[in-house]
């Protein structure tokens, strides 16, 4: 007797929507660009060390769009030596 083969569901193909492309950076969002990978993440901007760690991993895991937040100035001018 054969051994039944679990098989995954199929997914349903889906549509895409008809959206205007935005630029971030040189990477294009929407329009008829590829779907992008984007995260956000979780560290405190202040920490400099392991912001850019964890951005480092987003990327090495994919990412095209890191997010990082600046709910106030201070983290804001923390962007740029982040950026550097």
């Amino acid at each position: 007797m054969a051994k039944e083969i679990n098989r995954p569901t199929p997914v349903p193909t889906v549509g895409r929507r008809v959206t205007r492309e935005v630029r971030v950076g040189s990477v294009g969002i929407g329009g008829t660009n590829p779907i992008r990978i984007q995260s956000m993440t979780t560290t405190d901007t202040m920490d400099v060390e392991a912001t850019v760690a964890q951005t480092i991993r987003l990327v090495e895991a994919g990412c095209e769009l890191v997010r990082i937040t600046a709910p106030s100035q201070k983290e804001a001018r923390q962007l740029e030596t982040i950026k550097t």
